[in-house]
């Protein structure tokens, strides 16, 4: 557990007569993820760890009733020296930044007190209690207690309405110190002006509260019980709370039920829709609760400090037993339901004895119990009450254990915390998915479950999980839970939406096998009521049929968004609370079903933008619209393709977190290009403010925009919608994709990142949604300079072709003859020269030894294919070791008949013997 250390302030006590080492805690507030305490050196804020801003001492804190109004405001009461004084806080940012705590005064810088005044003559004024409206925003209301100059004590409910220095104050009702003698009715007397002048019993008020749900419903607390359905304005005494004790705290729960405790540790219980309210302790009922070993026996060394309403909405209290001079602090859940129960059975046998007093003929008659509840079964029906109720069910028992004490041990535990943590948690859906905005962990551990069952079954047969064995069979499908015995905590309702409940309510039991012990009721006295706290923003319709033949009665409840609440925000912000009750006839505080009192039925009505609708891109739509039998050089379905020569029809899907359901998107939206790249996503740039409007159309006239909204769409504000939702794609010369340099052999892609966004232009949705999303564009055309330079080099190209392949191949052409053909010629002769040098000087001729003294004599008679063929003839045999004798200079004219021969030697062409020429 963290712990929090109250940090040093500097400045003196607020609060006189405390000191300030350590600070006096005076009371405490919850919100959701905050805590506020009221000490004598001020507010302290956690889990910030600051105190708040204000100058004044505060001894107690006051918030909501219901925790889940979506309203988060602090009243704070003054201490002394600040008694009386009045502070408001605004709660809704208290996690990251100090609360400022200002005076509550009205527009005439005037307080509660000042306004009395004006109005009577009081002579002293005094707040005694305080409490904030579940219903209507920064309405507050206040018990002041007057004194006038006769001595005469009445109770003031003050009203203020507004903002702190800008509301206004409104004295709603007078209640005199006497309280009238009890009215000829049950449970209640009417306080009008009339009936408190004939009061006689003193009064003495504590507090003021609403209750746990979101109505109008106010109690009034103290030596008596005093209610209220119009926050004020009217007012019944209730009889059915007759004590000598003074009630010191009221606890309400978040389904209409309420508790008080009085100041001699009586226990009261009461739920919200009826007059009646029901004494728990002392009571035959909590006595044999006791007896039966449900409560802990009640002693003088046994008192209750405080009581309290769980998150289960279960009443529990606080013990302070002393035992061996020392004192323990416990708690115990009050068993509510079966002490009441054990009273409605006593109760029916006291009614039944007392109808048979007299009677002698008792064995003539059957001896039934009067039944409290009109009705032996109620179900109910709520279709689709998932996505109504944005709660996502599953079925996951405990993994099995094999130990020999069949007791779960931390390990265990670990094991099925960790399990349920896999399965529950989603995957927070990526900036640019499509197909589903979350994985579902169950499906895809159900999907592979042979694989994932011989895992598990090895890792227990090998001892690794320590004989914890998990199958899969403990794991099943969410499900919906359409049949059930209580309405959802809370239903969320878009614009104009609705839901239906179908409530059964039947004379006989649901099961054949329970016994009937009660008289049956009638048939028409199967009635339901029904009421919300605000019928300007709810509309409710009833139809009721009735089934004879099985002694039912169904009542189907339409309840509708009348369209009165028109604020966009985004999915869970802002949302307002409707209270919903349902009431049959005389069932409150008499109808029990599983441990739980159904007499009043209630839920909240959430209007707004649900929790768990995402709006996502609908590519599988949308594809078909652009798509050629090319496409991008990968596959990507996180990031669908499409051809930039065809219309761009973007579709949109609103998706359901909780059921993994889809439906179209049908409202007005906006689209904005916000960023592009190329290739890759690595590429994509966002865009600056400037490039956003030069590139988007409508923003400027001279823009080079990249893309235009079709005919259908509304031109200057670029709204869309399902069936106006036609884009082109244009290339203006300065848009980014019109910077292409050509990649021979790949397709160029280009990456865009759209901005969705519906607020300010659709009207049929509560909802503020906005998306980013990415796509993939191409076939896109170059430049058009790129292009004409590109068709010249091709044409240069191909003339030039053309042009070397006409003089290569046509030798008779003229210009062959007198321009190529001398050079080529000349290349030739310069190129055999040289060949013939070479072979000159690496092949030398050699003679044999008769012959070279008759060329000496008779000069240089020489072949230059004498010494080669002479080789050639004797190539086995030893040759001659003549010295060669250096050749003379020998001058051959190029051209020359010898030139020619020599150049046949060289290229090893056989001699021509009639050819041969003369010396």
């Amino acid at each position: 557990m963290m712990s929090y250390r109250i940090p040093s302030r500097q400045e003196t006590n607020l609060c006189s007569g405390w000191t300030s080492t350590p600070p006096t805690i005076f009371s405490s507030l919850m919100f959701p993820g905050s805590l506020l305490l009221a000490t004598s050196t001020g507010v302290l804020q956690y889990p910030l760890g600051e105190y708040a801003n204000m100058t004044k001492c505060v001894w107690k804190l006051i918030g909501h009733s219901d925790p889940l109004s979506g309203r988060f405001q602090v009243l704070g009461i003054g201490g002394e020296p600040n008694g009386g004084d009045i502070l408001v806080a605004d709660m809704t940012d208290s996690k990251h930044q100090t609360l400022d705590f200002v005076d509550l005064i009205d527009h005439r810088n005037l307080s509660y007190c000042t306004v009395l005044d004006r109005a009577g003559d009081y002579s002293a004024c005094t707040l005694v209690d305080a409490a904030i409206s579940p219903v209507t925003n920064q309405t507050f209301l206040f018990l002041v207690l007057t004194t006038d100059t006769n001595a005469d004590k009445h109770y003031h409910l003050m009203q203020f309405v507004g903002e702190p220095g800008q509301g206004s104050w409104e004295e709603l009702s007078v209640i005199s110190d006497k309280l009238p003698p009890p009215s000829q009715f049950d449970h209640f007397t009417w306080l009008t002006s009339g009936v408190q002048d004939q009061g006689q019993d003193q009064l003495t008020l504590t507090g003021i509260s609403f209750l746990g749900t979101v109505s109008q419903s106010l109690y009034l607390w103290g030596s008596a019980v005093l209610y209220s359905e119009d926050a004020g304005r009217t007012l019944w005494w209730l009889h059915t709370f007759m004590s000598n004790s003074t009630v010191s705290q009221l606890v309400p729960s978040g389904d209409g039920a309420f508790a008080f405790l009085t100041d001699s540790q009586e226990l009261w219980y009461g739920m919200a829709g009826t007059t009646r309210i029901v004494k728990l302790r002392p009571s035959e009922g909590w006595s044999l609760a006791e007896s039966f070993g449900e409560l802990q026996t009640s002693s003088h060394n046994t008192s209750t400090l405080a009581i309290f309403m769980d998150i289960n909405s279960e009443l529990r209290e606080v013990l302070a037993i002393v035992a061996n001079d020392s004192v323990q602090i416990s708690s115990q859940t009050i068993p509510v339901v079966d002490i009441l129960q054990h009273q409605s059975y006593l109760s029916g046998i006291q009614k039944m004895q007392t109808a048979l007093a007299g009677t002698t003929e008792v064995g003539n008659f059957p001896i039934t119990i009067p039944r409290p509840c009109p009705y032996a079964s109620m179900q109910f029906e709520i279709p689709d009450t998932q996505h109504k109720s944005d709660v996502k069910m599953f079925y996951i028992r405990p993994a099995r254990i094999t130990y020999p004490l069949q007791v779960h041990t931390s390990y265990s535990l670990a094991v099925y915390s960790g399990m349920v943590h896999y399965l529950t948690h989603y995957k927070p859906p990526q900036q640019w998915a499509y197909s589903l905005a979350a994985i579902n962990n169950l499906q895809n551990l159900l999907a592979a479950h042979d694989t994932v069952q011989d895992y598990y079954t090895y890792m227990y047969s090998t001892r690794n999980m320590k004989d914890v064995f998990l199958s899969l069979e403990d794991y099943q499908e969410p499900y919906s839970n359409a049949s059930a015995t209580r309405l959802p905590q809370h239903v969320f309702l878009d614009t104009e939406a609705s839901f239906i409940v179908h409530v059964r309510m039947s004379l006989h039991p649901a099961h054949p096998k329970d016994t009937e012990t009660y008289q049956h009721t009638p048939l028409d006295h199967l009635q339901l009521s029904v009421w919300v706290s605000e019928p300007t923003r709810l509309e409710v319709a009833s139809n009721k049929t009735v089934f004879y033949h099985n002694s039912s009665v169904l009542y189907q409840i339409t309840v509708a968004d009348r369209g009165v609440y028109k604020q966009q925000h985004p999915p869970g912000e802002d949302l307002q609370a409707v209270s919903l009750q349902m009431q049959p006839w005389n069932a409150p505080l008499n109808c029990f079903h599983q441990e739980k009192a159904q007499g009043v039925l209630s839920t909240r009505v959430m209007l707004g933008c649900p929790l768990s609708v995402k709006v996502l891109f609908d590519s599988a739509t949308s594809l078909p619209y652009s798509i050629t039998k090319y496409s991008c050089r990968q596959t990507n379905p996180d990031i669908p393709c499409f051809y930039l020569t065809k219309a761009f029809r973007p579709f949109f899907k609103v998706n359901d977190l909780v059921t993994s359901t889809s439906v179209e998107y049908k409202g007005n939206y906006t689209l904005l290009l916000i960023g592009g790249g190329w290739d890759s996503l690595d590429n994509v740039e966002m865009w600056s403010q400037e490039q956003v409007e030069m590139y988007n159309p409508h923003f400027r006239n001279d823009a080079p925009a990249m893309w235009w909204p079709g005919s259908s769409v509304h031109a200057t504000d670029r709204i869309f919608s399902q069936n106006q939702n036609v884009i082109s794609w244009i290339w203006p010369i300065n848009s980014p994709w019109c910077k292409l340099v050509p990649n021979l052999g790949a397709v160029p892609e280009y990456y865009l990142l759209f901005r969705f966004t519906n607020k300010g232009v659709d009207s049929s949705t509560n909802c503020e949604h906005t998306l980013q999303f990415y796509i993939r564009v191409y076939g896109d055309a170059v430049h058009y300079s790129f292009k004409i330079a590109l068709l010249f080099a091709t044409f240069m190209f191909g003339l030039l072709s053309a042009i070397t392949y006409y003089i290569c191949h046509r030798h008779d052409a003229k210009v062959w003859n007198k321009v190529v053909r001398p050079v080529t010629e000349k290349l030739d002769g310069t190129k055999t020269y040289m060949k013939r040098r070479l072979s000159i000087v690496l092949a030398p001729p050699t003679f044999k030894e008769e012959k070279a003294e008759a060329e000496e004599e008779s000069g240089f008679h020489w072949r230059a294919d004498e010494g080669r063929d002479t080789l050639e003839s004797q190539a086995n045999k030893e040759s001659f070791a003549t010295p060669v004798v250096p050749m003379p200079n020998i001058i051959i004219q190029p051209g020359s008949t010898m030139d020619m021969e020599l150049s046949r030697r060289h290229r090893l062409e056989p001699l021509d013997f009639t050819r041969q020429h003369k010396t």
